[in-house]
């Protein structure tokens, strides 16, 4: 049987809301309720679930400010550099694009990319 790790997820969030030893505040519970909501929904995905949410276009503007995100960190890295160094930068675009869920999905929260797509910058705490 394999560990599902969503259901696992979603155990953790009823259990941090039927604890009763720690006292939790009206939006962590939202948060931990919105939480053990999605995450059951996931844990049930067979294995073309994810591809039809995925194309759905609901993750469409994350995924395009994740684009986004990288391109300005490259912009801001290499913008006082001559033309060479801006292919190098070219390079290492399509160096990160192919590495893209290896770093570039931990390096923001999906809601930074959001919102960077979305022209509010990308500059959000991280929190979703």
């Amino acid at each position: 049987m394999e560990i599902n790790g969503y259901k696992l997820m979603a155990d953790m969030c009823k259990e941090i809301l039927e604890d009763e030893k720690y006292e939790k505040s009206d939006d962590e519970i939202k948060e931990f309720e919105n939480k053990l909501r999605i995450y059951n929904i996931i844990a049930d995905f067979n294995g073309d679930d994810k591809y039809i949410a995925f194309d759905s276009g609901m993750f469409n503007d994350i995924f395009k400010g994740y684009l986004e995100l990288i391109i300005d960190d490259l912009d801001q890295t290499y913008s006082n550099y001559n033309d060479e160094n801006k292919k190098q930068a070219l390079y290492q675009i399509k160096d990160d694009l192919e590495n893209i869920g290896g770093f570039i999905f931990g390096m923001y929260s999906s809601k930074q990319a959001e919102d960077k797509y979305n022209g509010d910058g990308g500059q959000s705490d991280g929190s979703e």
